[in-house]
């Protein structure tokens, strides 16, 4: 959050390139090629919507394929035991690195959607705020896991449809489901219902 903060003021700063706090305007359109049509633009929300469709698809393949990969198998034995994986002859450091740019990667590729949809880049979006919304999906949908996030990010992005919540209210909920998912239900909702089941199937 520190590293998101800091860049967050470099934005607001950077006004020959970001154009600060106003924020740039993006005024084209994403088009594809479709067979028989030629190149369509996407327009409209339900366009979007099998945009947005498509693009959770293959990044979950994406996923899915670098998980099952040796690189995959890398990120495991960090995770469940960083000294360990480190003796086996992991190089932590440029696994923890790779981990982090194929997160990036995936999180412009959001961004930039995003952008195309709105029409408009607000610095606001790097905001903490922001980041404690991104934190508290992977938390509540469990960490370690595909489904997790997807399922946490269906709950809070649909949440203040069914409950008025704006500004700091919204940050207090995040941060109140911050520390639930911490102290409560540490492997979230995915997490939580798979480990359920192996009880259940022991």
């Amino acid at each position: 959050m520190a590293f998101a903060e800091m860049i967050r003021l470099i934005v607001l700063n950077w006004n020959s390139v970001t154009n600060g706090t106003l924020g740039l305007v993006v005024s084209g359109r994403p088009t594809f090629w479709w067979p028989g049509t030629g190149w369509v633009a996407v327009r409209g929300p339900v366009a979007w919507y099998y945009v947005t469709l498509v693009a959770l698809a293959v990044t979950v393949l994406v996923c899915v394929r670098v998980l099952r990969s040796w690189m995959g198998r890398c990120f495991a034995a960090i995770r469940l035991n960083e000294d360990l994986a480190r003796t086996l002859g992991v190089d932590v450091f440029r696994y923890k690195l790779l981990s982090f740019a194929v997160g990036s990667a995936l999180a412009s590729f959001a961004g930039g959607l995003y952008g195309y949809y709105t029409g408009y880049i607000d610095p606001g979006y790097l905001g903490i705020n922001q980041s404690m919304e991104i934190l508290a999906m992977v938390l509540l949908g469990g960490q370690g896991t595909l489904a997790g996030p997807i399922v946490g990010s269906l709950i809070l992005t649909g949440l203040p449809h069914v409950i008025d919540l704006r500004g700091e209210l919204r940050a207090m909920l995040y941060g109140a489901i911050l520390i639930f998912a911490i102290l409560v239900m540490p492997r979230g909702i995915v997490g939580s219902l798979v480990a359920w089941r192996a009880r259940r199937a022991a």
